[in-house]
């Protein structure tokens, strides 16, 4: 932007001045830690919106995308949204995810999280039989263990 100042002194003498103004691109930041993540093997993520931790400063067109690290399998990340979503398959820890913003006019941040997917809950199973049991009535009923059968 150009601006144009005439400055007249009080002798009359005047002095034309040009005064330009560059506007600088303001790149984005993060405002905020990624908190650390943790799931479960199979159970479905509905997103985690990590652009809630990103201020794209002056510029536009903002892209996300996964920098360093690897997101658990089965996860995906938007890169227009920012969201992180999916269902993840295997168990672990992905340390070091750095998810990067980068804007329209070159700018960019990055903000490092770690997410850790549990196994899924194994429910147990009846692997034997119990063979049926008959005791005469009024007599005492031995234990039973079936322990052995899961």
């Amino acid at each position: 932007m150009l601006i144009r100042l005439t400055i007249t002194a009080v002798a009359g003498v005047s002095m034309q001045v040009k005064l330009c103004i560059i506007d600088r691109p303001v790149g984005p930041s993060f405002t905020g830690d990624i908190a650390y993540q943790t799931d479960t093997a199979g159970s479905a993520i509905t997103g985690l919106d990590v652009s809630t931790e990103f201020d794209a400063g002056n510029g536009s067109g903002a892209t996300y995308s996964v920098q360093a690290g690897t997101l658990p399998a089965g996860l995906g990340l938007n890169g227009s949204t920012g969201q992180i979503g999916g269902t993840p398959t295997t168990p672990g820890t992905s340390s070091g995810i750095v998810i990067r913003l980068t804007t329209s006019n070159g700018t960019a941040d990055s903000n490092a999280f770690t997410w850790t997917i549990d196994p899924a809950p194994v429910a147990p199973s009846f692997t034997g039989s119990i063979a049926s049991q008959t005791d005469p009535v009024g007599s005492a009923i031995s234990p039973l263990d079936v322990s052995t059968e899961f």
